[in-house]
């Protein structure tokens, strides 16, 4: 009676052991792939507000020489600078959020 209790003890104890070890390795890889997943998420949102800006600095430029308003017509360079325009509101909707309607 006494051997299997000390067997029971022993095989619980090493049980113990390697689940406490296995929950510890686990914890870790955890921790480091959130931290993996903090920096790659970063580098995204820096790369979705460098394209934003890059794509808004070129429709503003493009408003800016537009002297005799071709890029309102509704020909093919109206139809582009309207599809841009729309580009610009999307990343600007993903990076900065969903614009807040004005209650009136």
């Amino acid at each position: 009676m006494i051997v299997l209790l000390t067997v029971l003890c022993v095989v619980f104890g090493f049980s113990s052991l390697f689940f406490f070890i296995r929950a510890y390795t686990l914890a870790g890889n955890l921790a480091e792939q959130q931290e993996i997943d903090g920096v790659y998420i970063l580098q995204l949102e820096t790369t979705l507000k460098f394209v934003y800006d890059s794509v808004e600095l070129a429709h503003n430029e493009m408003e800016r020489i537009d002297t005799i308003g071709a890029f309102k017509s509704e020909d093919e360079v109206g139809t582009t600078f309207a599809l841009l325009k729309q580009v610009i509101d999307d990343l600007e909707e993903q990076v900065n959020g969903p614009k807040e309607e004005k209650e009136e």
